[in-house]
């Protein structure tokens, strides 16, 4: 977290059109739906395993591109975000 403060703070200069707040309120978001992910993996056990499918892409993004994107001050895409957040999972759909 302090590196990523860190980043933000060097590249607050940069005119991307998210504010600081903006950036560190998705940050949480992000974060709390990782939390969310691990607590859903291997059935909701807590054990350690395989995330579901659409977990595991969720996932790949967001370590992948969502908090480099973030740390440059650049908030996902809206189709990014709902892909994240708006579409669930296949468990959800056939529960």
């Amino acid at each position: 977290m302090r590196i990523f403060l860190g980043l933000l703070m060097a590249t607050s200069s940069v005119s991307t059109g998210a504010s600081a707040e903006e950036i560190l309120r998705m940050h949480a978001k992000l974060e709390s739906l990782k939390q969310e992910m691990a607590a859903r993996r291997h059935g909701g056990a807590g054990k350690s395993g395989r995330y579901m499918k659409h977990d595991t892409a969720r996932l790949s993004f967001i370590d992948g591109q969502g908090l480099r994107d973030l740390a440059f001050g650049k908030l996902p895409s809206a189709e990014d975000q709902r892909i994240l957040f708006d579409i669930p999972g296949l468990s959800a759909v056939v529960a």
